[in-house]
């Protein structure tokens, strides 16, 4: 990054810290507000479960008979899972609400601190990190266990902001890539970040300097690379080792392409059209600056929004970024504009501490008025507020109020089965769920030859293992769900619930008797 720009805020500083406030105000009440998503919460607060309670990370899956008995585990999220479990153990979910509020507004106050560092105006900070907030609405619509990854990266972003890393900063990227690979198997994104940063300095001081040798001997340039050297390091001290980052680059296994857009053009979600948005918001800033674009400002907007334009899981991180690349090019527009027009008058006295008053009821009433402050107030809110409307709740609560255990559970969908892991006793076991790296192809091949088709011989083997089956009535499973609700009362099951109403729909079944 070149240096930032020295201009003042066209607003008093003070006006600036308020916004900045009321800002993650927001944040925390939009972030409390989220509900649970289906996947990748619920399971993961269940392995946090059992690590707590065991005081180790498990071989192998802990819960399902039916997982491979040969595979492993390598679970990057370790502690997030711990955390979050805990968090739920003392405060139900509005407890998660509250740890996944904090860190959302957490995350916004270090973007801001980054803008802030990255352009030299508050002002500047506060109003970028709310157009980035702005274009994240869509991929913040539930509590996911990635947040305290966020948190990681935008601390990157407030480290690595100066033109030349402090000594601090040596030390300091390391600590923080070491704490996110312990949270999230994200972690690599740090490495692409520092790369972009390091190529992108030498190859500016390079044309700079007229060589790449005299390139070697800048300051900034080689405390980068021994940041990028510790940074290396620091991500082999997990419980994993060595093992955990070729097990998340999927050296192994190639790349995995399940995180890919479903249709890029047209394009037809809204999150894409966020992307390509946020894209061009970028283009355009660049384009109208005087500020001349930095190398790594060019090789940055290529991996993460080409990469996100192709992987939707870059699209966080792409979102993240886009306020520390926006803002010294706003500032720098900003100082263009302030230059032509004539002086501005003084602000008002008056303006500091009205808005101060207004950011500390604003924040107040926000933060009050959330599903997390319910929670302090004493209020919690009902489960089925808080999880999202894909999650099995009714269904769930049927089946746990079935005295008969201990039961071998069917669900479909499968993701489903996230929430019944969570839900249902030790007792139960769950033919799958979301963590499929466990299950082994024949076994999924024979859960969906049941959903296919339940009077197949291949769908009453299945069926035969089973003591209960909970079914969602939308496509591709509404053949399963008919045969339970029409054929199973003829097959010695008995159907206990029927949701048809809106949000979840399906079915529990039980067999009589049992096996």
């Amino acid at each position: 990054m070149t240096a930032p720009s020295t201009a003042r805020t066209p607003w008093p500083l003070a006006v600036a810290a308020a916004l900045a406030v009321l800002l993650a105000a927001g944040v925390f009440y939009r972030a409390s507000s989220a509900p649970v998503a289906p996947v990748d919460s619920w399971s993961h607060w269940k392995y946090g479960q059992w690590i707590w309670e065991h005081r180790c990370l498990p071989d192998g899956e802990p819960f399902s008979p039916y997982s491979s008995p040969g595979a492993k585990s390598i679970d990057a999220q370790w502690l997030s899972q711990v955390v979050s479990y805990l968090a739920e153990a003392r405060g139900g979910l509005e407890g998660v609400a509250l740890l996944y509020a904090l860190l959302e507004a957490a995350k916004t106050l270090l973007l801001i601190g980054a803008a802030r560092r990255a352009a030299g105006s508050l002002g500047v900070a506060v109003a970028v990190v709310a157009l980035a907030e702005v274009l994240r609405w869509p991929f913040a619509d539930a509590v996911r266990v990635q947040a305290p990854a966020e948190v990681c990266w935008a601390a990157l972003l407030f480290v690595l902001a100066r033109r030349v890393p402090s000594p601090a900063a040596v030390l300091g990227v390391p600590a923080v890539v070491a704490l996110w690979a312990n949270l999230s198997g994200t972690f690599p994104a740090a490495f692409l970040l520092i790369g972009g940063l390091l190529v992108g300095r030498f190859l500016g001081q390079a044309r700079a300097l007229r060589g790449p040798t005299r390139a070697l001997r800048d300051p900034g340039l080689q405390r980068l690379i021994l940041l990028a050297g510790l940074s290396v390091l620091a991500a082999f001290a997990t419980p994993h080792g060595k093992t955990l980052l070729p097990h998340v680059l999927r050296l192994e296994q190639g790349v995995v392409t399940g995180g890919r857009w479903p249709d890029l053009i047209p394009i037809n979600s809204p999150e894409t059209r966020v992307l390509v948005a946020s894209l061009l918001v970028v283009l355009f800033a660049f384009r109208l600056s005087p500020r001349p674009f930095a190398t790594a400002e060019v090789l940055l907007v290529a991996a993460f929004a080409g990469g996100s334009w192709f992987d939707k899981r870059f699209v966080s991180w792409w979102l993240l970024l886009l306020p520390w690349l926006l803002a010294p090019h706003a500032q720098a527009l900003l100082d263009a504009l302030a230059a032509a027009a004539p002086a501005a008058a003084r602000p008002r006295r008056w303006l500091t501490p009205v808005a101060w008053i207004g950011a500390s009821l604003g924040t107040t009433a926000l933060v009050l008025l959330s599903p997390a402050g319910a929670w302090l107030r004493g209020r919690p809110i009902p489960v089925e507020e808080r999880a999202g409307p894909a999650t099995p709740v009714r269904l769930a609560e049927v089946l746990c109020a079935e005295p008969e255990r201990p039961r071998h559970v069917f669900c479909a969908p499968f993701v489903w089965g996230d929430y019944l892991l969570w839900r249902l006793p030790a007792s139960d076991k769950l033919y799958w769920y979301s963590r499929q790296e466990f299950f082994d192809s024949r076994h999924a091949r024979a859960g969906n030859a049941l959903i296919a088709d339940p009077a197949s011989p291949k769908g009453q083997a299945v069926l035969r293992r089973l003591d209960a089956v909970v079914v969602s009535s939308a496509e591709p499973f509404q053949g399963l769900y008919d045969y339970m609700k029409h054929e199973g009362p003829n097959n010695g099951w008995d159907v206990l619930a029927d949701e048809t109403g809106a949000g979840v729909r399906g079915l529990v079944a039980v067999r009589r008797g049992g096996r």
